[in-house]
């Protein structure tokens, strides 16, 4: 039992970065009378479904949406189901729990729509418990409408005690293949009225949890509207991966991992954060290469990681097997440089990003 191994006499703390360990942490903490957020509250934000469900139980916006279990039986079905859900093309497909941006497809059409639902489903039935699932039962695919938006935007955010002390909003750059991230701007390129929006709208879902005690580092995604909406998309109740830390840590000196340990220690999480000054612009490194490949190199000169502009990356080491599209997802890493403006932030990033030496070889050879 894990509360006989606790001693009495040390402070213990409980503190989650992976998406795929919140629900097993939070009942951790459940059994040994830890601070972390309530397990109902973990797995209901987990399940894309489950969010938008409660998003709109309290009058927040959600995209038209359904939710499935098992692959459809034909394409009359398909066309029935859709038809229940009022749902028209295009429409986006995923997987209800994260899978970061594997089995995400843009479809157009019934056979897209058949094709990404049975890919999803035949490798979960072998591989669910890669992507965090207790078991196949657990497998589900979201279909929603495909809106056009304004701006994608990222909110880091550091919430105490039910209130949004800290965010910082981010706009995402346009995606690779239509779903893959590129990369994006901190902070974002939008008006000040758009950005207190975004940050209403998150302060609205965490009131609406009914949690006094709500402490937890966030990265939660939205879309704003052409008419100034903003809709939530994704609510990952942990500090955000990749680049997300050296962004908000440049841009205006808030450190997120240190924040998620004073929270769980029941300290102040962050004092009050100005901009810094240095606008950021980073990217997610996709190759050339299509299909299953070897990392052979993937370096940047140490004279470009010592210009004032670079700020982090972290690259692919050599040796890596890694299935880029169309056979995966991956990438060769992420990139963060800084600049007075967004411009010549993206300047450096782009002039820097360009120096570095990959080289990939087939898995066969």
């Amino acid at each position: 039992c894990i509360r006989d191994r606790v001693s009495t006499q040390s402070t213990w703390v409980l503190v989650c970065y992976d998406e795929f360990g919140l629900v097993l942490s939070g009942c951790i903490a459940e059994v040994l009378n830890l601070r972390f957020l309530p397990v109902p509250i973990l797995e209901g934000s987990r399940r894309k479904g489950g969010f938008r469900q409660h998003c709109l139980e309290h009058g927040i916006a959600a995209p038209r949406f359904g939710v499935i279990s098992r692959p459809f039986a034909a394409e009359a079905d398909a066309q029935d189901w859709l038809l229940q859900h009022d749902l028209r093309f295009p429409l986006i497909a995923k997987p209800t729990l994260g899978a970061g941006k594997w089995f995400v497809a843009v479809v157009r059409c019934l056979a897209d729509l058949r094709f990404a639902v049975e890919r999803f489903f035949d490798t979960i039935e072998r591989d669910f418990d890669t992507w965090g699932m207790r078991s196949v039962d657990e497998a589900e695919m979201i279909i929603e409408e495909l809106l056009e938006c304004v701006s994608e935007v990222d909110v880091d955010a550091v919430v105490q005690n039910a209130k949004v002390i800290f965010a910082s909003v981010n706009e995402n750059k346009e995606c690779v293949n239509e779903v893959m991230e590129s990369g994006g701007r901190c902070p974002a390129r939008l008006p000040q009225h758009a950005i207190d929006g975004v940050v209403a709208t998150l302060q609205q879902i965490v009131s609406s949890y009914g949690c006094s005690t709500f402490s937890s580092v966030i990265h939660y995604e939205a879309l704003i509207l052409a008419d100034g909406t903003c809709m939530p998309i994704e609510l990952n109740l942990r500090l955000g991966g990749a680049e997300t830390y050296c962004l908000v840590l440049t841009a205006y000196g808030v450190d997120l991992g240190l924040a998620t340990l004073r929270l769980v220690f029941g300290k102040p999480a962050c004092g009050p954060a100005a901009f810094t000054g240095k606008h950021c612009s980073s990217i997610n490194i996709v190759p050339d290469w299509q299909g299953a490949g070897k990392v052979l190199r993937c370096d940047l000169p140490d004279a470009l990681r010592a210009s004032p502009h670079f700020v982090d990356a972290h690259l692919t080491p050599p040796g890596t097997v890694c299935k880029f599209r169309p056979a995966g997802f991956a990438f060769l890493g992420w990139m963060v440089c800084s600049g007075a403006t967004p411009e010549e932030a993206d300047q450096h990033l782009q002039e820097i990003a360009a120096k570095v030496d990959v080289e990939i070889t087939n898995v066969q050879q």
